[in-house]
């Protein structure tokens, strides 16, 4: 065999692999978008078309919608979008039941997620934390209302942190402080090159240097064209971020944003679903719906860029053909049961609204094209084998075989926590609780915890009375770890510890370092407990107000300061504070009464 076919060949296979992607080391660098186009125009411009270049952007009052305001009918608060100076600003109207104003929280808006496909949504900034709006514009209504996930009576408000994980699927690329989830900067707005093809600066490099020369066995070891992959790993590409699960776990020493195209995603994040009431994983996301799929499983080419080619979008003018197109790539005019007439009658012979047909989500204003290829009545076309919201079981979504056996030990520990968490620890889960805390105590033993599991392992010692054993591992944690979430777990749950036997001097610096490492009402509320229990009260006023500053909702925050503003004769804010308490007890009431 010619030497060069052979040495193309073994290219090819281990590029495959993900065994010779040179940028798949940390210390290359990824260049932005703006450096690719140079070389790159005719694929920009095709890249321009698609909705992944409008995934998110900074907020411009000229691209945005029109003001507006609504109320919100499950709390009966009204919202309000106003433009001025050029700037966006979001409004929440907190009311009484018998419309007397409990306080207002206005935010000036930042970012802009979302393509305006379907929806667009907000964040605003506290300062070095990034806050979601519970306000959302629905393009489909041409109309502002209450955000996926905010349509209950008492929800998060502009109380919801947003992490680098929440921004994974919107944002191109971030600057994020080391360990630490909660305090980054965004520095491309939308999804770009990169995300894709990884990251640039030894292609850029190589190109520039080697302008003249061409690359014999048509593959290019300096970045990642997803067509040369193997299946699974041209796939991880687009599951990234279209892997729906309930959660995710990062593998240890891991996150999401460390993941390279062209490597398994599975070795930085693990997806998991509930399982419903059969055993079988849901079917909600597109990958698991993919991947049962007939036209999938009796194929080894077909994957997620054989019917959405991200460099040449279908049009509105064009969609029905150009997916139709795709179905003939594997089957003929002929394949179809229906005459072709009736197909023409029926829906313009459009192959995806018979075989891949929209179903409602559990999202309001959403429906989504369903990506389990079959044959579907008309009829009766809500999504099929949702999850079982009583069970206590989850999988992952996809294969994580290849993992070693400790690694997988510890994700089933993790999933287990986790979804105990995710239950309220609710007592009906209990067995959850048990297993996973038997499971992380036995990776602890054998030397293989990290930070996630010494974390859970705090959580779930507090959660059971096990005081000694959560006071030594949360000050271990405090003095050896830098991970933020497993330092915030560690020092919550310290100060309350502290709190609970008196010793309020010992938590007050706990819950101060909690204020540096996010936005939580809760940490100022403590903290203001634990000022006024040290005979502070000056201190402890300004720590309730900052609290009733993130979430003025609170009731036992204003009846703290109605305590204590009457024990220093200040009768007037005693008086304010009382007042607005018992109207927000009076909507509580009302909200969550049973019918």
């Amino acid at each position: 065999m010619n030497v060069l076919r052979l040495a193309a060949i073994v290219s090819c296979f281990l590029l495959q692999h993900g065994l010779m992607w040179l940028h798949a080391d940390d210390s290359v660098k990824y260049i932005g978008s703006d450096q690719c186009i140079s070389c790159h125009e005719n694929q920009h411009a095709s890249f321009l078309q698609t909705l992944h270049s409008k995934t998110a952007r900074f907020t411009d009052v000229t691209l945005e919608p029109d003001a507006g305001e609504f109320k919100h009918q499950a709390s009966g608060h009204r919202y309000r979008v106003e433009i001025a100076d050029g700037q966006m600003f979001h409004s929440e109207l907190r009311l009484s039941d018998q419309g007397e104003p409990l306080g207002t929280t206005k935010m000036q808006m930042s970012v802009t997620l979302g393509s305006g496909t379907h929806s667009m949504s907000y964040l605003g900034r506290v300062g070095d934390f990034h806050i979601e709006s519970p306000i959302t514009y629905f393009s489909d209504h041409r109309s502002w209302g209450i955000s996926p996930g905010y349509d209950v009576a008492d929800h998060q408000s502009f109380r919801r942190e947003v992490t680098v994980n929440c921004v994974f699927c919107h944002v191109g690329s971030i600057k994020q402080a080391k360990h630490d989830q909660y305090k980054f900067e965004i520095v491309e707005a939308t999804i770009g090159c990169e995300r894709c093809h990884g990251p640039g600066e030894l292609h850029a490099k190589h190109h520039r240097e080697n302008a003249t020369t061409s690359d014999t066995t048509g593959y290019d070891e300096t970045i990642v064209n997803p067509r040369a992959l193997n299946r699974e790993l041209s796939e991880a590409i687009c599951q990234q971020c279209h892997c729906q699960g309930i959660f995710e776990l990062e593998t240890v020493g891991k996150n999401s944003w460390d993941f390279r195209p062209g490597l398994r995603l599975t070795d930085f994040r693990v997806d998991y679903q509930l399982q419903t009431t059969g055993g079988s994983n849901s079917l909600v996301g597109h990958v698991e719906q993919l991947h049962r799929s007939r036209c999938y499983t009796q194929t080894e080419t077909l994957t997620c860029i054989t019917c959405h080619d991200p460099h040449d979008p279908p049009t509105s003018d064009n969609k029905v053909e150009y997916h139709r197109k795709k179905c003939y790539q594997c089957h003929g005019d002929d394949a179809c049961g229906e005459p072709h007439p009736q197909r023409i009658a029926t829906n313009e012979n459009d192959c995806t609204d018979c075989h891949m047909p929209r179903r409602d989500t559990d999202v309001a204003h959403f429906a989504l094209s369903n990506h389990q290829i079959g044959i579907y009545p008309r009829t009766n076309l809500k999504l099929a084998a949702v999850p079982d919201p009583s069970t206590n079981k989850v999988a992952p979504i996809l294969d994580i075989s290849h993992l070693s056996a400790v690694e997988r030990q510890r994700l089933a520990a993790l999933s287990k926590y986790e979804l105990y968490r995710r239950r309220g620890g609710d007592p009906k889960f209990a067995e959850l609780m048990l297993n996973a805390t038997e499971s992380l105590i036995q990776i602890k033993q054998q030397g293989n915890a990290d930070a996630d599991v010494d974390a859970a392992l705090i959580w779930l010692a507090r959660e059971q009375g096990a005081i000694p054993i959560a006071e030594d591992l949360a000050k271990t944690v405090l003095t050896t770890e830098t991970d933020t979430d497993a330092r915030i777990v560690a020092a919550h749950s310290l100060a309350r510890i502290y709190l609970d036997r008196g010793e309020s001097r010992k938590a007050i610096p706990l819950y101060q370092m909690l204020q540096q490492l996010h936005v939580d009402a809760s940490d100022s509320y403590f903290l203001g407990l634990a000022q006024q229990n040290d005979g502070n009260s000056e201190k402890a006023i300004e720590a309730l107000l900052q609290s009733l500053e993130i979430d003025p909702s609170q009731v036992a925050a204003r009846r703290a300061l109605e305590a204590i503003y009457e024990s220093l004769g200040r009768m007037a804010e005693a008086d304010a504070q009382r007042t607005t308490a018992e109207r927000l007890e009076r909507l509580k009431s009302k909200n969550f009464e049973t019918p």
